[in-house]
């Protein structure tokens, strides 16, 4: 396990799991704020969140295939895509057209992650180490990206605008997708042979 934190490869999924959890969990507490602010009708912004939580079981379904049909980096590297596409039309919304283009964007892109996360960390590392790699990342990913709704809400209360930390999302997200987009299988030392790990189609978080 202590190898695996050497290499790049987990690292780079780290950092796109973090950009997702920052953004959400940024979302999930000021967008509506944000939303009622810029002149959505407060009923609409409260609607758009529940709805965005929606779309994200299509991103999971697609995240799901994807990965089965095409590399995980690949596949991980559009979501955080969508999300950088979602989270600009958010900044700059001012009408509803904008506002629902972000809810399908931000969500699909979501939830595809949600199941992109421990798929590559099983595919990436094996089965043997999955269990406690997984959940060690996730840990340490939920800790920092719950900085992320009282980060918005410090820099709001002092400058009255959520352009700051909506900027500083997008921008975790841009890395995540170039990052992704480079992250490949790492080879692990076992043994005193180099062995790589499964494919990067395998999906499966038991794979080996």
């Amino acid at each position: 396990m202590r190898s695996a934190f050497r290499t790049p490869a987990l690292w780079l999924i780290s950092l796109m799991a973090f950009a997702n959890i920052f953004s959400l969990s940024m979302l999930t507490t000021h967008q509506v704020i944000h939303l009622e602010d810029v002149g959505i009708a407060p009923v609409a912004a409260a609607s758009a969140l529940g709805l965005m939580v929606g779309v994200s079981s299509l991103g999971r379904l697609a995240g799901g295939a994807g990965g089965q049909w095409l590399q995980l980096r690949h596949v991980a590297a559009a979501a955080s895509a969508m999300q950088v596409v979602g989270l600009l039309m958010l900044t700059f919304a001012r009408g509803l057209p904008m506002v629902y283009a972000y809810v399908l964007l931000f969500g699909f892109g979501y939830g595809a992650i949600v199941i992109l996360f421990p798929s590559m960390v099983g595919a990436y590392f094996g089965r043997r180490v999955y269990p406690r790699l997984f959940g060690a990342l996730f840990a340490i990913v939920s800790v920092f990206g719950a900085a992320a709704p009282a980060f918005a809400g410090y820099v709001f209360d002092a400058v009255g605008s959520y352009l700051l930390p909506f900027s500083v999302a997008t921008g975790f997200c841009v890395v995540a997708a170039a990052g992704s987009l480079l992250n490949r299988p790492p080879a692990m030392r076992t043994a005193g042979q180099v062995q790589h790990t499964v494919g990067e189609r395998d999906t499966s978080p038991t794979a080996g």
